[in-house]
C-alpha cells in the first residue's frame, strides 16, 4: 500500500475550510512542488528509484476531533503511506501514525 509502480501515495489533511483556511496556502505550496516534481520525473527516494507523487488531501476544517477519522481513511481507504503539511498542534496528534494501518 502506498507504492504502486512508479507512484507513491501521500495523504495531508489540512483546514481548507472554516476560520483556518489560509494555512491551506501551505497545501497549495506542497502541491506545486509535487507537481513541479512530477513533470521533471518524479523524485527520488532512499532506494534510488524515482517516483512520481500522488498528494490526497482531506479537510478537517482545522477540527481535531475529525483529524483521526481522515486519517484512518487516507491509510487505509486511500492506501496512502504516509503524511505530509498536517497543519496544527491538536490535529497534528490525531494524524498520528498509530491510526493507520500497517501494511
Amino acid at each position: 500500500a502506498g507504492i504502486t509502480g512508479d507512484t507513491i501515495k501521500l495523504g495531508t489533511i489540512r483546514p481548507a475550510s472554516g476560520n483556518f483556511a489560509i494555512y491551506d496556502q501551505v497545501t497549495a505550496g506542497v502541491d506545486a512542488y509535487f507537481k513541479a516534481a512530477n513533470a521533471d520525473g518524479g523524485i527520488t527516494a532512499g532506494d534510488g528509484k524515482k517516483y512520481k507523487v500522488d498528494l490526497v488531501k482531506e479537510d478537517d476544517g482545522y477540527d481535531p476531533t475529525k483529524t483521526p477519522n481522515l486519517a484512518k481513511k487516507l491509510g487505509e481507504q486511500d492506501g496512502v503511506i504516509g503524511f505530509v503539511g498536517v497543519a496544527g498542534g491538536a490535529c497534528g496528534a490525531g494524524a498520528h501514525p498509530g491510526h493507520v494501518q500497517e501494511g
